[in-house]
């Protein structure tokens, strides 16, 4: 999808995550999360593409009543044609479980929602 002339994707997978001991070494323990990327490919197209910031939300929504959904604010600055081809944002969601509702039936209902403010040349 394009926002303000932006190619971006959204990637949903689970993962653990996984708390490390530094100083013993060690895995202290692991927990089951979702992980939302958001990938900006800034050079999809032949111009170079100036992102001066980019801001925005991604909600997990929660199908019972009085149960909050979760929601993760991000923000980033100053992406250019020195950053990496897709600058990627990764917010983990924890603690998902089908008695909050925000698993049902082995799927998620997520919203993103994004704010973009760059040039790219003529284009914008």
């Amino acid at each position: 999808k394009r926002i303000n002339g932006f190619p971006w994707q959204i990637k949903v997978y689970r993962r653990d995550k996984i708390c490390f001991d530094l100083v013993r070494e060690v895995e202290i323990s692991s927990t089951p999360c979702l992980a939302v990327l958001l990938e900006c490919n800034m050079f999809l197209e032949s111009d170079h593409w100036l992102i001066e910031a980019v801001e925005g939300k991604v909600k997990l929504i929660s199908h019972i009543d009085n149960v909050f959904s979760l929601s993760k604010n991000f923000s980033k600055y100053s992406l250019n044609e020195d950053s990496t081809i897709e600058e990627v944002f990764s917010y983990e969601l924890d603690k998902l479980t089908e008695d909050e509702g925000l698993i049902v039936d082995g799927s998620v209902e997520i919203e993103v929602m994004i704010n973009v403010k760059g040039r790219s040349g003529d284009r914008y």
